[in-house]
């Protein structure tokens, strides 16, 4: 990591940038905790239509994904 990093971002940058992200470790994660609940929200919303119908139709075949 010394050889690649250090000649081109230098080391007291990336010691910066380490101390920044363990000082907003809380609203990082909080913030991956948001992106995701959403990103999952929306797909199943999506998929629980169709899955329903197939449920509901009486199909005994799995419902396919598109």
């Amino acid at each position: 990591m010394r050889t690649a990093l250090y000649p081109v971002v230098g080391e007291k940058t990336l010691r910066d940038l380490v101390a920044e992200a363990k000082a907003n470790k809380k609203g990082f994660k909080a913030k991956v905790r948001i992106t995701l609940r959403s990103s999952y929200s929306s797909y199943y919303r999506q998929m629980l239509p169709p899955l329903l119908r197939k449920l509901a139709s009486g199909a005994t075949t799995p419902p396919t994904v598109r």
